[in-house]
């Protein structure tokens, strides 16, 4: 039989085998390492822009490089939504437009007495929401009628710095008359005579020790006149030797042995002091003698507890004096 022939190879024949076998041996190995590179390239897939091209085929040098050109655009992303909290925040937080005004009561006048004043205006609603300038006008011609009022030098909206954020004021610049005794009417109520004869709220602040002046609402203009100027006068004159001598004065007393009704002074002591109606001046007294007839009579009675009266509405004055005093 025939023997086979063995063949031998060499040392390159070995070398080729070798090289022959890795090559298998990597091809069987690079189906693994080309799965392994798509399920990296799908897991980076997130975070990537998506483009025309295909993600599959990316190479990672060319992924590096676009995420380092996404950085810029997280930034300004991530400042425009800081920004949109805070403002939204800083809105919630802000408060509410104002639509109201408020209401300054002027120097001197009672906040009772300015309410008063608020709830008599036709349309007080429209002083609170930001009244235009009719309003204003309508109201500064309401507060000329006021008794209490002597003058309204304005009235004008004031406005915040802020504007729609505070309440506006209406500031109000008037001049009161003067208080100058205290009256009490019939009907138990106290009240003023202002210095010009009007007759004043009680409520407005005035001077204090002053006599208190009875049956005003009965009396005509020429007694309130006649109270008004003559006052003055006599307490100047009494205020240091004979302070708080006078405790009330009558508007409308009867006159002793007259039907007329006039002006009465009581006093301290009790004496009465007949100074009567103006009219009489028209027999030649004038009010400047009969002043000064009291002042005289006054200082030289002495003990005032035995002189009940005194009158001085003629030229003559005369005391009533008692053997004992009262």
């Amino acid at each position: 039989m025939p023997r086979k022939k063995v063949q031998t190879h060499s040392v390159d024949d070995a070398q080729d085998l070798l090289a022959v076998a890795q090559r298998k041996r990597a091809g069987k190995q690079a189906p693994a390492a080309v799965q392994t590179s798509r399920k990296k390239a799908g897991e980076r897939e997130e975070s990537v822009s998506r483009g025309d091209s295909d993600p599959w085929n990316a190479h990672s040098g060319d992924d590096d490089t676009r995420r380092g050109a996404d950085w810029p655009t997280f930034l300004l992303t991530a400042v425009a939504v800081v920004v949109i909290v805070l403002t939204g925040m800083s809105l919630r937080m802000a408060p509410p437009a104002a639509q109201h005004t408020e209401v300054l009561a002027p120097d001197g006048v009672p906040t009772d007495l300015m309410r008063e004043w608020l709830r008599g205006f036709h349309d007080s609603e429209l002083l609170f929401r930001r009244p235009d300038a009719q309003t204003l006008d309508a109201f500064a011609a309401y507060l000329r009628n006021r008794t209490a009022v002597d003058e309204v030098h304005s009235v004008r909206l004031r406005h915040h710095h802020q504007a729609g954020r505070h309440p506006m004021k209406l500031a109000i610049d008037v001049t009161l008359h003067r208080p100058m005794l205290p009256v009490m009417l019939a009907n138990g109520e106290r009240a003023w005579l202002g210095e010009r004869g009007h007759i004043l709220p009680g409520i407005l602040p005035g001077p204090s020790d002053r006599p208190l002046v009875r049956g005003i609402e009965y009396a005509d203009g020429s007694i309130v006149d006649e109270i008004v100027a003559v006052w003055p006068q006599l307490h100047t004159r009494l205020h240091r030797t004979m302070p708080g001598l006078i405790r009330e004065i009558h508007a409308h007393a009867p006159l002793p042995n007259s039907d007329d009704h006039g002006v009465i002074f009581t006093t301290s002591p009790g004496t009465v002091l007949v100074w009567g109606n103006p009219e009489e001046s028209r027999y030649g007294v004038s009010r400047e003698q009969r002043l000064s007839n009291l002042i005289h009579t006054l200082r030289s009675q002495g003990d005032l507890r035995r002189v009940p009266e005194i009158n001085v509405r003629f030229h003559e004055p005369f005391a009533v004096v008692a053997s004992q005093p009262r």
